[in-house]
């Protein structure tokens, strides 16, 4: 089987459907509730560490950064959003993906 990246199927329905309700959620609950949403790509994790060298270079080489982000990434991305800052993003999706454009 050839492919630029891993397939990643089990992921693809929950994310569309977060990243596509935020923008109308997020000003609809606006100011009581601040909806924002972290869109992470390829994170090591238990999983991409185990699924072999071939896997890891074919993520690596798939991002623009030439690598897959940490949870550290992930967790700096997510301590962003709590208020006072931002002030005014309700409805916001932070990718955080080495450059990766999800669609």
């Amino acid at each position: 089987m050839e492919w630029e990246t891993p397939p990643q199927p089990s992921t693809r329905p929950p994310k569309g459907g977060v990243c596509r309700d935020e923008p109308v959620d997020g000003p609809e609950f606006a100011p009581a509730v601040r909806l924002n949403v972290v869109a992470p790509g390829w994170i090591r994790t238990q999983w991409l560490d185990g699924a072999g060298a071939e896997v890891q270079q074919r993520v690596a080489d798939a991002t623009p950064l030439g690598r897959a982000g940490t949870p550290d990434d992930i967790a700096g991305a997510v301590a962003f959003w709590p208020p006072p800052r931002p002030r005014s993003s309700p409805g916001q999706t932070l990718l955080v993906n080495g450059g990766v454009v999800m669609s």
